[in-house]
């Protein structure tokens, strides 16, 4: 018996190892002798071509509120500032922060990390310690407190703490090898390595990762996007007994005419011992939108029915 589980355990972490290394045999293979088909994901700036020094900023906030029969009423801010100093020769640095207000959290930053590395001819190395995400390849457009859920419950951005990671980017290929969960970012006498990776093909874009723990985990996403429409499938926390599944589709800027837009989104995901299925639509203008949504939740074979109302602002 216990031959037979440490084979089925080396086997699972084979599987995952030998798919992550695939990926990123992929991902290099079409950065390089394809190039100009694919979609841009992130770094690629020459600094060689500067004239000077740069520096990049982007702040965007959010305020939110949402209520549904089965939680409590929901309000929250939410503030992302992204800053980077680009200087001639290659070389930059930067910071992110994601800091929220909310009646569900309380006080927090979330996402907070350092980052510095060098931009060469058409890809970055880049080095960085700190709270962040590893996964931007997830589903959006549902009301604040299911977007709670998905990060906080099913672990969508694959987020990683006290981390020291050096990622290889190109134009639309990011791999990732890191350490996290330490005690603290500089100690390697605890945690965990990873390596992560992430691909944007035109309209696709896939991302992956792996957790070398004692019982190695990981996590797969899908997004597939054509105009207004996104289908995301992601598969979080696999290896591990709370893993779970979410497919979600929206249909966006569907006009109304006067600069009002409507979106419409479902959402379904699957975890062990609960399932539920969720349908939203909502009405926009300009930084202002209201929402509603229903669906259901079910547990231990019994159905709860949920509905909701939302509005959201972006300051």
């Amino acid at each position: 018996m216990f031959y037979n589980q440490n084979y089925t355990i080396m086997k699972k972490n084979l599987v995952y190892f030998v798919a992550i290394i695939v990926a990123v045999v992929i991902s290099i293979v079409v950065t390089r002798f394809d190039s100009t088909n694919l979609n841009i994901a992130g770094g690629g700036l020459s600094l060689k071509k500067l004239n000077g020094d740069t520096t990049v900023t982007s702040t965007v906030a959010f305020a939110e509120v949402n209520t549904t029969t089965n939680k409590e009423n929901l309000a929250q801010v939410t503030s992302i500032t992204n800053w980077e100093r680009q200087r001639v020769g290659g070389y930059f640095y930067g910071f992110d922060i994601i800091g929220t207000a909310s009646t569900e959290f309380g006080i927090m930053c979330p996402t907070y990390d350092a980052r510095l590395g060098v931009d060469f001819e058409g890809f970055r190395l880049e080095g960085k310690v700190g709270c962040f995400t590893r996964n931007s390849v997830k589903s959006s457009g549902f009301d604040p407190q299911f977007a709670n859920y998905t990060i906080a419950a099913l672990g969508e951005p694959a987020s990683v703490a006290n981390c020291v990671q050096i990622s290889y980017i190109a134009k639309n290929t990011r791999i990732m090898l890191g350490h996290q969960g330490g005690s603290k970012f500089y100690s390697f006498k605890d945690g965990n390595y990873y390596i992560s990776m992430e691909q944007h093909i035109k309209n696709l874009a896939v991302s992956g990762g792996i957790d070398f723990t004692e019982t190695t985990s990981g996590y797969a996403s899908v997004k597939y996007s054509a105009k207004n429409d996104v289908i995301t499938l992601s598969c979080n926390k696999l290896g591990c007994e709370n893993e779970n599944y979410l497919l979600s589709y929206n249909h966006n800027n569907i006009s109304l005419g006067k600069g009002v837009d409507m979106s419409v989104g479902s959402a379904l995901w699957l975890q062990k011992e609960l399932q539920g299925l969720r349908v939203v639509s909502g009405i926009g203008k300009g930084s202002f939108k209201l929402f509603a949504e229903a669906g259901g939740l079910i547990q231990s074979k019994s159905f709860t029915p949920v509905l909701g109302l939302g509005m959201s602002y972006k300051l």
